[in-house]
């Protein structure tokens, strides 16, 4: 478990609530809370193992692929992506804008 005075934890805190806004605090079930605070802990972790990387202190980049990896699919599995994602204009509605331009 990470201190709770430490930048990393201050850092999980943060995802989390980036998560969670993302997704929606109504939508949140404790499930999903769960799975939240997985993807937070795992991004960083893929951060910390980055920056041992670029120090010099003993993490490979096997580590640094292989951390990203697991932070990136953990937050795909929240779905935030798809609901973020801009909706693009119905055929009509792109060939109605069209004619009028």
């Amino acid at each position: 478990m990470l201190d709770r005075r430490t930048k990393e934890w201050r850092r999980r805190a943060e995802l989390i609530a980036l998560f969670t806004t993302a997704i929606g605090r109504d939508n949140v079930s404790a499930i999903l809370a769960g799975q939240i605070e997985a993807a937070a802990e795992l991004a960083v972790v893929a951060e910390m193992t980055r920056a041992a990387f670029m120090a010099g202190s003993g993490a490979t980049a096997d580590d640094v692929v292989r951390t990203a990896n697991q932070a990136q699919r953990a937050e795909k599995a929240l779905g935030i992506a798809a609901r973020t994602k801009p909706q693009k204009p119905s055929l009509e509605a792109y060939l109605s804008g069209a004619a009028a331009a």
